[in-house]
């Protein structure tokens, strides 16, 4: 299992894909998610679909080699939500 930031693995079969956006300063943390999309993400986890959300903003502080487009090359999902 290759290990591209903090919970993200290549290995991965997911549904639906939620990837938050925000912009990465390299300064101070401030994440969040909007309710509304958490709240759809859990929905869609109780009908039984493999959800996996990226905070982009969290991944590259933690690992500012974080390479979206890496990770996301040769996945095939259902959907992809961006916010």
């Amino acid at each position: 299992m290759k290990n591209l930031g903090a919970g993200v693995c290549t290995d991965e079969e997911v549904d639906v894909l939620y990837i938050h956006p925000s912009k990465f300063t390299g300064r101070a943390l401030y994440c969040r998610f909007p309710l509304s999309v958490v709240a759809l993400m859990n929905l869609l986890k109780s009908k039984g679909y493999k959800v996996k959300g990226i905070n982009y903003c969290l991944e590259r502080f933690l690992n500012k080699r974080f390479d979206l487009r890496k990770y996301l090359k040769g996945k095939k999902y259902h959907l992809v939500v961006i916010d």
